[in-house]
């Protein structure tokens, strides 16, 4: 079997296994057609001393300029996930020019709010301080992602505080790049979030609406209007906060699009469902572009 043939077989069973909607299957087999890409990957860094404070980074090799760098944070409801399930993104990042950082994250129950928005933080000032040894612009770092990733994402994007408590600040960031977030969704906590993120003095705390200050990063929210799992008023309500205070937000809908799909439309066999990657790699370039001139 040729490698044309085997990558049709691929494409068939990841978009079947996108209508049956089963995530875990999904993934394998959309990182089965990654792999044969060949990426260069080098697996396991330590961004810090817990089991689960490990990155895994993805680069084009010997590259002479500096490229964009663009860290993503998966989902799973903050209880669940791990970067060995997204070997498709991080090629999808590099076959656009980019670096790509999957880190992972402590999980719920093992741990609370906000420490997994810490350790993402920590993350971040590991990528800061060392990414320039793998091709990466240190200046030109985004973060990206996916559902609960998505929710740590534009919380580091917009409270300070956490890239301050390991010696940094928002102007470490380019940019956040939100798919299918819930940025906003108090009062309606599950019993599950009120465990997460409770006691209750604390839940204002983790919505990032409440921290839009018009100086954030630039911030591209996206959405796919079949989202079963996020509401569509997280993404509204986030874009009229940070444009009411003359902030810089783009939000991007896709009809065909649910709250899977819109991650899995990164991946090689998916593409053609919706242009996301083409999207996200615009909003970097374009605002690379803007910051030179």
């Amino acid at each position: 079997m040729n490698n044309s043939t085997k990558r049709n077989i691929i494409t068939l069973l990841a978009s079947l296994v996108l209508l049956v909607g089963c995530q875990s299957l999904g993934l394998a087999v959309v990182n089965t057609l990654a792999r044969m890409q060949k990426p260069v990957v080098v697996y396991d860094i330590d961004y810090g001393s817990e089991e689960r404070q490990q990155l895994d980074l993805y680069h084009a090799g010997n590259s002479t300029t500096a490229r964009p760098v663009v860290v993503f944070l998966y989902g799973g409801a903050w209880m669940q996930g791990s970067k060995d399930q997204y070997l498709f993104v991080g090629e999808t990042l590099v076959s656009k020019g980019f670096v790509g950082v999957i880190p992972n994250y402590r999980l719920f129950p093992d741990v609370k709010f906000p420490t997994f928005v810490e350790d993402s933080a920590l993350a971040l000032k590991w990528v800061y301080n060392n990414i320039q040894r793998f091709g990466g612009d240190p200046n030109d770092v985004y973060i990206m992602g996916h559902s609960a990733g998505a929710h740590i994402a534009a919380l580091l994007a917009l409270d300070e505080r956490y890239l301050r408590s390991v010696g940094g600040n928002k102007r470490w960031l380019k940019g956040m790049i939100g798919l299918a977030g819930p940025y906003d969704w108090l009062p309606y906590f599950s019993a599950s979030d009120k465990r997460i993120f409770g006691p209750p003095s604390q839940y204002p705390a983790s919505q990032p609406i409440n921290f839009v200050d018009g100086d954030e990063p630039r911030l591209l929210l996206m959405y796919g209007n079949k989202d079963k799992t996020v509401k569509i008023r997280n993404i509204d309500n986030l874009a009229a906060a940070i444009r009411s205070k003359q902030g810089k937000v783009k939000t991007i809908f896709y009809p065909r699009l649910g709250h899977i799909g819109i991650v899995g439309a990164l991946s090689i066999p998916l593409r053609s469902r919706a242009p996301v990657l083409e999207d996200v790699a615009a909003f970097i370039y374009g605002n690379r572009a803007a910051s030179v001139n």
